[in-house]
């Protein structure tokens, strides 16, 4: 194989290699996971608020907390449809690794010739 060869061969391993919205679906996976954390906390602070304020019989604040409560806990269930999403993203991310070491290595290998060459 000729050097023009070779760098054509390197410079196309490496143009074709696609990485995708990669980067995007990380972010929206972390960012839910973000969210679980926060709703999980509030949802705890306000079933405590709930308990404090039905020990002091303030049915209507009790109320307003375990209305916000539930609204902590539907956010963590919508953030967790997110996470199961997250298979599929881990999946494709392996391919696209599997694909970009060949494309890697290949292009090394041509690149090491011309090199040493």
């Amino acid at each position: 194989m000729s050097k023009l060869d070779r760098i054509a061969e390197a410079a196309g391993l490496m143009s074709n290699a696609d990485f995708g919205d990669v980067a995007s679906d990380v972010a929206r996976i972390n960012e839910a996971a973000e969210r679980i954390s926060e709703s999980l906390s509030e949802a705890a602070e306000a079933l405590e608020q709930a308990q404090g304020a039905h020990e002091e019989r303030e049915w209507e604040e009790r109320d307003d907390a375990l209305s916000n409560a539930n609204d902590y806990v539907e956010a963590v269930g919508e953030a967790l449809e997110t996470l199961d999403e997250a298979e599929d993203v881990l999946n494709r991310l392996i391919e696209m690794r599997t694909a970009l070491r060949e494309a890697v290595d290949g292009a090394r290998a041509h690149l090491d010739e011309l090199i040493e060459v």
